[in-house]
């Protein structure tokens, strides 16, 4: 990075980035294009000097730095783009201290490079944390590096060609010019040493005639020099010419010569006096940075103070449609007269009226194309700069489209997940989610199960078209003679496009005189007809219909139209199957609660509502039966999991404590334990909530009209109970055991009370009580107040209130099933047990039946 031309071109471009507001302008930017938080502008020589940058620390801008811990030299060195999306695991960059501190987390940088591919700095942004960076984020940084460049180079120029002036005002000043005396008789000519080596001659060389000098003149300019000595000769008056000079050794030298003509004293010119100067690196700069202007991609045009065209560049003249030759000289709003009223035209005139340089973008409908337009004022007129951006906008705008379409598919797809089951209402919202995105209008149609098509949605952009929309969604399958569109998509399962003359088409097949009204009336011009399909089935049809103001959908719309109807296939294919199932589980379900059976103990109700489609059905079963001393066994429970595998396994749990229970003839708690060994024993992988409670009689209790309650609470919420006159109680002493399926060995609780006539025992599922983000005391409290304000209606009447006033969560099964012991109004006793397992042992229910929610040990 050290050799000398390079340091030396890098050190020519310092003075002109220094405080130069077009370089700060254009880093600020690629900040906004880029939409990156810094960006910065090194220039390279024997260090790393900042000379620009945008949302740089405070006085970065100026500092310097050593070259080895530099990252825009790292760049500079790498030869192209060097792009780091993540600089800390990046082995070229992660040791440098910008990368070590954390400054730095994502770079991207491109080389500045100048004439003979010298890289002399480094256009880079960074962010400090990292981030991807994009072929396009690289390919515009590289065409902003390039407005960089020039812009310094032009500045550079300027300088320079400055200082040639001040050189040669100095010369002028101190008569440090060559001078010749030439008798126009003779053609003899004296040259001082000076103008002697202006022309290559060795200093007192002997030049005897003025051909001899003007031989060295360079042969295309002899015709101007010619022309302009006779001019001054023949009206005896001052002589100025600007022409090149081949030296011996082949290079060459621009000089500038001025002189006057001397008369006889009759009058004719008989001799030129004058001096001449070199104007050689003024004349390079000059026309280098013509060449610079001429050649650079951004279109150049300069007015003066009249608004009359100066100059314009080989890009200017694709910008605005005209030659140089044909527009300089030309005032501007007289050659573009559609542009001073437009916003060129504003824009250009409020930055002369204000002095400061403006930035907008423009179309030329002239040449088709937008512009983005730098309008910079002088003293003298103004400088536009003119960029075409029209494939950027192009870029922007399809990148633009493609979120769009990309947003579309994912609120399509939301919109089908939100639904989950409730599917067929979400596919008919769809002609609403792809109208405009995709079409002027829209059907969606489904197939039924007996095979025809039935309309379930439509919509059109225009709402005072709807109503024909609707009227021809209602009529236009009626006495079809021959395959319409979407008959052609449901057979071939393959999208069906209609590129032109839509309507004709449909007005070709269609028989309803109202479907042919509403089609005229829609006129559609192109269509595009998909197939719902999920694993090679066919069920429903989406249509998407343009009017003759917009074309056919392009290749990216008609490819996520397709994306579209593949997920609304795949959602109503889900919402078939769980259908299935849920019908499959719910008919188990319902299929095994059968109504209860006449009990002496009394009179037993029973309610089970399965859970709402946005779920589904579970694992919650009732039972009730006699066994064989008699006893009326009740039985709630309530199988993990939430499908058919949990329908079953309540099926087999459900048939293995009714076997249990009736073989054994046991009580709640042994009838529990059999069940955890059957469930060990036979491998049923599952796991359930249940209470198993028992009614019976001794002789004495039948006598006095008493029944005693035992049962055992394996993980279930508990029952409760209602007196003759009211009163509402959890039941006390209810003790609640582990799950069964967890531990087969595990002891079994059970608990008893003596109940009178005209009591009421509730055993329930969770479902009843629990809401979403309540807790169980809560859910148990809002089940016991219920049931108090029940407490008087007609068994069956009191279950269908307590549905209505409980209003069960929908994602979860409910059931529950009571048990009314025949009416005498009489206290309910209770008995407290705290004894082993399968041991019974009075308990005592409190006077306060409205106290603690739960009671027992």
């Amino acid at each position: 990075m050290a050799d000398l031309p390079r340091t030396a071109a890098a050190a020519r471009l310092l003075p002109a980035a220094g405080g130069n507001a077009a370089v700060a302008r254009l880093c600020e930017r690629v900040a906004r294009l880029l939409l990156v938080p810094s960006v910065q502008l090194s220039l390279l020589t024997d260090v790393e000097i900042v000379a620009g940058g945008a949302g740089l620390p405070e006085g970065s801008i100026g500092s310097e730095g050593p070259l080895d811990v530099s990252l825009c030299a790292a760049a500079a060195a790498f030869g192209g783009p060097l792009v780091i999306s993540d600089a800390k695991d990046d082995a070229r960059v992660a040791d440098l201290p910008p990368i070590a501190s954390g400054a730095v987390g994502a770079y991207l940088g491109v080389p500045l490079t100048v004439g003979g591919g010298a890289a002399v700095g480094a256009l880079c942004v960074f962010d400090d944390s990292a981030r991807p960076w994009s072929d396009h984020d690289v390919a515009l940084l590289e065409q902003l590096a390039g407005a960089v460049i020039a812009e310094l180079e032009l500045s550079a120029l300027s300088v320079d060609y400055e200082a040639s002036r001040l050189l040669w005002d100095l010369a002028s000043d101190a008569t440090g010019l060559g001078s010749f005396d030439w008798d126009l008789r003779t053609d003899r000519v004296s040259m001082d040493e000076r103008l002697q080596t202006l022309f290559g001659y060795a200093p007192g060389e002997l030049v005897p005639h003025i051909t001899a000098a003007f031989s060295r003149i360079h042969p295309e300019d002899r015709p101007t020099v010619d022309a302009a000595i006779a001019a001054a000769v023949e009206a005896v008056g001052d002589y100025r010419a600007e022409f090149r000079v081949n030296l011996p050794g082949g290079q060459q030298r621009w000089l500038v010569v001025r002189g006057r003509a001397v008369p006889s004293t009759s009058g004719p010119s008989v001799q030129l006096l004058g001096t001449a100067y070199d104007i050689t690196e003024v004349r390079t700069g000059r026309d280098q940075a013509a060449h610079l202007r001429a050649t650079m991609a951004t279109g150049f045009l300069s007015v003066d103070g009249q608004w009359v065209v100066t100059h314009l560049n080989a890009a200017g003249e694709r910008a605005v449609g005209m030659t140089a030759q044909e527009l300089v000289g030309r005032e501007l709003w007289e050659a573009f007269p559609d542009l001073e009223g437009l916003e060129f035209g504003l824009q250009c005139k409020g930055a002369a009226a204000t002095g400061e340089p403006v930035e907008f973008e423009s179309y030329y409908p002239h040449v088709d194309s937008w512009y983005e337009v730098r309008a910079v004022p002088a003293p003298d007129g103004m400088a536009l700069y003119l960029l075409d951006i029209t494939a950027r906008r192009a870029d922007r705008q399809r990148a633009e489209a493609a979120t769009t379409l990309l947003e579309l598919v994912a609120t399509v797809s939301s919109g089908l997940a939100t639904a989950a089951l409730e599917t067929d209402a979400a596919v008919a919202a769809l002609a609403r989610l792809v109208v405009p995105a995709l079409a002027d209008w829209c059907l969606v149609s489904l197939v039924d199960d007996d095979g025809s098509l039935r309309h379930v949605g439509c919509w059109h952009v225009d709402p005072d078209l709807l109503p024909a929309v609707e009227a021809f969604a209602a009529h236009c399958l009626e006495d079809v003679e021959q395959p319409a569109a979407v008959h052609r998509a449901r057979r071939s399962r393959q999208p069906v496009i209609t590129a032109h003359g839509a309507m004709a088409l449909a007005l070709d097949v269609l028989q309803s005189p109202a479907a042919i009204a509403a089609i005229t009336q829609l006129a559609p011009e192109s269509s595009v007809v998909l197939p719902l399909v999920a694993h090679h089935t066919v069920l429903g049809v989406l249509t998407l219909c343009r009017g003759a103001a917009r074309p056919l959908m392009s290749n990216e719309e008609i490819t996520t139209a397709g994306e579209v109807a593949a997920r609304a296939g795949l959602a109503l294919d889900n919402a078939r199957l769980y259908a299935e199932q849920r019908s499959l589980a719910e008919g188990l379900q319902r299929l095994v609660l059968a109504d209860p059976p006449e009990s002496n103990h009394g009179e037993i109700a029973v309610r089970y509502v399965p859970a709402a489609e946005l779920a589904a059905v579970g694992g919650d079963w009732f039972d009730a039966f006699c066994q064989p001393d008699g006893a009326t066994t009740l039985v709630i429970g309530d199988v993990v999991g939430h499908d058919t595998a949990a329908a079953a396994a309540m099926v087999e749990v459900r048939g293995l404590l009714r076997g249990i229970a009736w073989h054994t003839g046991s009580g709640p708690a042994e009838v529990l334990r059999g069940v955890d060994a059957a469930i060990e024993g036979l491998q049923v992988a599952t796991t359930a909530t249940a209470i198993v409670a028992r009614l019976e009689q001794t002789p004495s209790e039948r006598e006095r009209g008493a029944t005693r309650l035992r049962w055992s609470n394996a993980g279930h919420p508990p029952p409760m109970a209602i007196d003759a006159d009211g009163n509402v109680v959890i039941l006390p002493g209810s003790e609640v055991d582990l799950l069964l399926g967890f531990e087969p060995r595990t002891s079994r609780i059970q608990s008893e009370i003596t109940l009178d006539q005209g009591a009421t025992v509730l055993l329930y599922t969770d479902g009843l009580i629990e809401h979403r983000g309540e807790d169980l005391d809560t859910g148990l409290a809002r089940l016991r107040d219920t049931l108090r304000e029940l407490a008087n209606l007609p068994l069956d009447k009191l279950c269908d209130e307590l549905l209505l006033r409980m209003k069960p969560a929908a994602d979860d099964d409910v059931a529950f099933i009571a048990v009314r012991l025949p009416a005498q109004h009489q206290p309910v006793h209770s008995h407290d047990d705290n004894a082993p397992t399968g041991d019974t042992v009075e308990r005592t229910l409190p006077n306060d039946t409205r106290g603690s929610a739960r009671s027992g040990p």
